[in-house]
């Protein structure tokens, strides 16, 4: 309503200007009585289309029979005639106009959404193809931790005569390994889950000793293979509420990267304390280390 309101006051307050200025100018005589109301017309069409137009129209066809005009049957009647015509096809084309540009105004909104359509869907077709990749790389690595423990304990009951105990606990490994291997599976079948990083967390209370102890038996293998020693100093005497194999994975995660870049004759140790009602977990080796600029992608996906 403002802006209807705003375009015909436009057209009216225009009209009576070119009226002003028409009666101040009266060296120009009432020969060509509408000579600046034409302006006044073309430009309140332009501006308001076909209703502010013939209002400009009518507005200086009654100016100039009061004001200008003194005899409606002279020639200059037939001049209101034909001013009013004029005005009132200037008015149709106009609003013609103003038409085709509200078209052509519709037409590139609609090319420019549906360009900003087809360049959502593309950024989600390469997000969507990027996930894929970091969910492919997340796997392959996560199904290949526990078997590299399995096979390390394979070699060894293979290698050499182990004794009794040894193979107890090699069999205890490979079969927690295996267990570990078949949650990874589990949970692969959540595709989505994966992908959003919303993993199924289970916690329940533990004894971190128990959690480290055998995520080291399970890289033990791989290490005594490379020469490299393992140790630990584990002081602590609370239970946490964490999810075990979560946990596990991380610590197997550490060690696993910790055999991988220690040189032969290393060592690997593994501490664990309590720091202000919290168990901190330690994995200190003595390889290669971390660059100054890469820490800040240590936590990124595989």
């Amino acid at each position: 309503m403002a802006g209807e309101l705003k375009r015909y006051g436009f057209a009216f307050g225009l009209t009576t200007l070119a009226a002003v200025l028409r009666l101040t100018l009266s060296s120009l005589g009432t020969g060509v009585p509408f000579i600046l109301f034409y302006p006044a017309v073309a430009a309140s069409g332009w501006y308001g289309g076909f209703g502010p137009a013939l209002l400009s129209t009518l507005m200086a066809a009654l100016l100039s029979i009061l004001f200008l005009i003194h005899d409606a049957r002279s020639a200059a009647g037939m001049q209101t005639a034909i001013f009013v015509l004029s005005g009132t096809l200037m008015a149709l084309f106009a609003e013609q106009a103003r038409h085709a540009q509200r078209k052509v105004a519709e037409s590139e909104e609609r090319l420019r959404q549906s360009l900003a359509a087809e360049q959502a869907a593309r950024n989600r077709a390469e997000e969507s193809s990027q996930l894929k990749d970091e969910f492919l790389a997340t796997v392959s690595h996560e199904l290949k931790t526990p078997l590299t423990a399995i096979l390390g304990w394979c070699r060894v009951l293979r290698s050499i005569k182990v004794p009794p105990e040894t193979i107890e606990r090699a069999l205890e490994s490979i079969d927690r390994n295996a267990q570990s291997q078949n949650r990874v599976i589990d949970d692969l079948l959540d595709v989505s889950r994966v992908i959003a990083g919303q993993l199924r967390i289970r916690p329940e209370l533990v004894d971190p000793k128990t959690v480290i102890d055998a995520a080291m038996d399970s890289v033990r293998p791989s290490a005594e293979v490379r020469g490299i020693g393992m140790e630990s100093s584990l002081v602590t005497g609370s239970l946490i509420y964490v999810d075990p194999h979560r946990l596990q994975q991380i610590v197997l995660n550490l060690l696993t990267n910790s055999v991988k870049f220690t040189a032969t004759g290393g060592l690997i140790r593994v501490l664990a304390h309590e720091v202000d009602g919290y168990v901190e977990i330690i994995v200190h080796d003595n390889g290669q280390g971390i660059s100054k600029e890469f820490p800040s992608n240590v936590f990124e996906r595989f």
